[in-house]
Formats: structure tokens, C-alpha cells, sequence
């Protein structure tokens, strides 16, 4: 059996999150947990998990060569979370995963920087450019594991509750935040903010329960949107606008036009775009108006959706076996 060992987050971020359900989907032997409260002042929460060990801050390489001791793969999402992480299981024959986002991928651009074995994309997007790196590359869409009770949502013609994800601050307003601030009132419609940090939540369940009909989160730039991916399980629709990945993940009638931003630089540059408000305010009428039977129609989508991201054992099984030799 392999011996897995995942390092992960417990910050309330979407690292957290997508490590914390990569952590049950995959029940790692080890968790390294990276308490980042040094870097990013948040509150942890390491009761998420179970068999794990706690750093302070970024790993050290002491904290990494304990941390590998009996495993045979290391995977880590983003980041690796100490510059001599691939180096360092290298020279024990200890294999690494790394799931990164793809747009912040700072070895598409630096083809100096050491490399994992292999690289795990949550979504094609990049999928090209990754592979020009040189190392196998595997697409598999992040899990979405926790069991959701469909809950039966009213939805009265003429009438439509949104709800809006600030998330974390970003560079350049990531998740459109401004953008919704800027809408002008529609009748019938109601928008709500959730600006995390401000109106935190103890459980995001919570939200997704409240009677919303569309979660709006019209993206600057792309890359991996957990929200996105908790709200389709829920039977959420989800507004965002036609740009990678989304444009992948989503059906077109729920993609707005996205009008090309000025580029921004993070670990390398990033073309950023801005939702057509014409079109937000129209996709959102088109809802508003909606029957119940017509909104019932939308649901049903984004629980086919959710089918694909759903238990992906199997595949990430095969993906770890497929290093380990």
C-alpha cells in the first residue's frame, strides 16, 4: 500500500479547503499542516484534521525530513511550502506531487526552478503549457466529498436572492467584489455580500443554506474557485464571467461577457478582464423571471456538474501509482 503524506492548510482559504478534502478523499498516512499565522495572521484550525504535524510558518527542512520519514509521495497544492522540498525527497527516493494554480504556476515562466515529479491541474486550463515544462502532467477536478442534503429552494417568478463571494483580498479585486458594489439596483433582485474576514462564517454550510437561487462571482482572473465548486453541490447556479477556466466548468448561458482588464504582476503576469455589468444584469433577469419548474431545469445542471467533481479516488489512485515504482 502507498504511504501517502499531504501538506495542508487550516486558515479558512481555499487551500484549506481543497487540502482539507483532498485529505479525506485520499487518507494520507501523514499531514504536515502549515500553521500560517506568521505569514498571514489567520486563525487555524487544526482540529480539521487527524495525524498531522504542525509547523510554524513555512516548513524548515528539518520539519520536511521528518515529515517524509516511511512515506513514498509528498503532495502539496500551490506552493511546496519550502524551497528544498523537491531536492530533499529526491535524495530519499520519496516521489512529490505538486496541484498547482495553473495561472500562478511559477515554473511556466522559470524553467530554472526545481521541479516535482509530476504536476496534478484541477482543470485543462494551461494544460499545454504545463506539459512544454517537461514532466508528466495529469488533469483531475479538485474533490468535492462532504455529503449535501438537497435542500428544496422557493423560487417565486419575479423574485431572486443572490449571493456573492468577496473571498480573501487579491490582487486586483480577484473576485469581482467592486464589480457587484457597481450593479445598479434590479428589481426583484437581492445581492448579498460575503466578504470573508469581515462576515465570517464558523461553518460556509451555513451560507449555502440561507434560500440563495445563483451565487454571482464575477472572477477577474481565473484559476481554481472552490466556491464555485461548493456552490454547484449545493444545486447553485453559478454567474461568472466567459473566461478560462470557467468557460470549461460551467454552461455557456451562465457566462457573461468579460471585457479584456490591464495585465497584473504576482509571481508573473496576469491578463486580467471585467465583467460586463450589461451582462450580469441581464444573466441575473433571465433567473429572476424564471418559474419554479424553469429554475429546477438550472439546478439540475449544476448537480450534473457537481458528478464530475464527485469521489476521485480512483483516478488519483492511479496517478500516485503511476510514480511510485
Amino acid at each position: 500500500m502507498i504511504k501517502l503524506g499531504i501538506i495542508a492548510r487550516s486558515d479558512y482559504s481555499g487551500l484549506a479547503y481543497q487540502t482539507l478534502a483532498l485529505t479525506k478523499l485520499l487518507k494520507p498516512k501523514k499531514v504536515l499542516l502549515i500553521d500560517s499565522t506568521p505569514f498571514n495572521g489567520r486563525e487555524q484550525h487544526p482540529d480539521w484534521f487527524k495525524n498531522f504535524t504542525m509547523t510554524n510558518g513555512f516548513a524548515t527542512d528539518e520539519e520536511v525530513k521528518e515529515f517524509i520519514k516511511d512515506l513514498d509521495v509528498v503532495l502539496t497544492c500551490e506552493v511546496p511550502y519550502n524551497d528544498n522540498l523537491y531536492k530533499i525527497c529526491r535524495e530519499v527516493g520519496v516521489k512529490t506531487i505538486l496541484q498547482p494554480n495553473a495561472e500562478l504556476n511559477p515554473h511556466i515562466l522559470n524553467r530554472s526552478l526545481d521541479l516535482p515529479d509530476i504536476f496534478v491541474l484541477p482543470s485543462p486550463w494551461l494544460e499545454a503549457e504545463t506539459r512544454e515544462i517537461g514532466i508528466p502532467t495529469y488533469v483531475i477536478k479538485p474533490p468535492i466529498i462532504e455529503p449535501r442534503a438537497i435542500q428544496n429552494i422557493a423560487k417565486e417568478k419575479g423574485k431572486l436572492r443572490v449571493l456573492h463571494f468577496g473571498g480573501r483580498r487579491a490582487a486586483a479585486d480577484r473576485n469581482g467584489t467592486e464589480i457587484v458594489r457597481a450593479l445598479p439596483k434590479i428589481e426583484g433582485i437581492q445581492i448579498d455580500i460575503h466578504d470573508q474576514g469581515a462576515n465570517e462564517v464558523q461553518d460556509q454550510r451555513e451560507l449555502y443554506e440561507q434560500g440563495y437561487h445563483v451565487i454571482l462571482i464575477p472572477r477577474r482572473y481565473g484559476g481554481l474557485c472552490l466556491p464555485m465548486l461548493e456552490s454547484l453541490s449545493y444545486g447553485l447556479p453559478v454567474i461568472m464571467p466567459n473566461i478560462e477556466p470557467n468557460r470549461q466548468e460551467l454552461p455557456q448561458e451562465w457566462l457573461t461577457t468579460a471585457i479584456r482588464g490591464p495585465s497584473i504582476k504576482t509571481k508573473h503576469r496576469i491578463e486580467t478582464y471585467n465583467a460586463d455589468q450589461y451582462g450580469i444584469v441581464q444573466t441575473l433577469e433571465r433567473f429572476r423571471d424564471m418559474t419554479q419548474e424553469e429554475y429546477e431545469a438550472e439546478r439540475s445542471k449544476a448537480f450534473e456538474l457537481t458528478e464530475a467533481h464527485k469521489e476521485q479516488l480512483e483516478q488519483w489512485i492511479r496517478t500516485i501509482e503511476s510514480i511510485v515504482v
